[in-house]
């Protein structure tokens, strides 16, 4: 059996190319060119004789690490779900399932007490938060207060990143009525985030921070501090700080 690549160029030509094998993952080169699997037309199709078709697309040199850091992010994300007993293809990956999947996880420690929730920003407007979650055990938190607001994102949409970031800021400065004090967490960290962590512990003033994942175990962090494990439940800054939102002048002490 061999394979013929119809290898789409970025002007639009395309070339063929016979293979012994099956290129699967990853970045395939050819002649100083890069190209990955068309997913749109499923990657293959058969063809008359047992070979087969696989239509690819070709890619700007720049993007092949962003490529390859997206896989493998992928291939974290899937498996960290298997080993919580979800299953999920790359190809099931949208908001919706993201947000199914962690409650179903999170569910084991906290109770989600609301969906879609509506909120109000200092400036009048109208905001909308996916879930708000609350511990079932505070005897590990100061603030018995606290609450915690989920904002699920596809991790590969569309949507410039920045602006998410953006969005959650908007959350900790809206009023959600009988959630007075509550941290907001982007669900899950996106790939661009991931070695970024001025940013993220900047984020971490505004009361804002992620839910991460590891092989078989879900985190939140703020300010690059983690305030929980699946594995050992709530821990650090958490049982010390009342997470109050700030204004002005943060833990400046010297003189004025």
């Amino acid at each position: 059996m061999k394979y013929l690549y119809r290898l789409k160029n970025l002007d639009n030509t395309v070339e063929e190319l016979y293979l012994e094998k099956l290129f699967v993952k990853g970045v395939l080169k050819n002649n100083d060119k890069f190209y990955i699997i068309n997913d749109l037309v499923d990657g293959t199709q058969s063809l008359f004789g047992g070979d087969f078709i696989v239509y690819c697309n070709e890619i700007h040199h720049m993007n092949c690490n962003l490529y390859k850091e997206k896989l493998e992010y992928v291939n974290n994300l899937t498996g960290f779900l298997k080993s919580n007993n979800i299953e999920m293809n790359k190809e099931d990956i949208c908001e919706e399932s993201i947000k199914k999947s962690f409650l179903t996880i999170l569910k084991k420690d906290f109770e989600i007490v609301e969906n879609e929730y509506t909120g109000e920003h200092f400036s009048g407007k109208k905001v909308i938060i996916d879930s708000i979650i609350k511990p079932k055990d505070y005897s590990n938190i100061k603030n018995k207060n606290l609450s915690f607001g989920i904002e699920f994102k596809n991790p590969f949409s569309e949507r410039k990143d920045h602006d998410i970031i953006a969005q959650c800021f908007d959350y900790t400065y809206s009023n959600f009525p009988n959630y007075e004090n509550m941290i907001i967490l982007l669900c899950p960290i996106l790939p661009f985030l991931l070695d970024e962590r001025n940013l993220t512990g900047f984020v971490g003033k505004y009361n804002t921070g992620f839910i991460k994942f590891y092989e078989d175990e879900l985190v939140f962090t703020v300010g690059n501090q983690m305030i929980y494990s699946s594995k050992i439940g709530f821990i650090g800054p958490i049982k010390k700080t009342d997470f109050n939102q700030k204004w002005g002048n943060r833990g400046y002490k010297g003189n004025k």
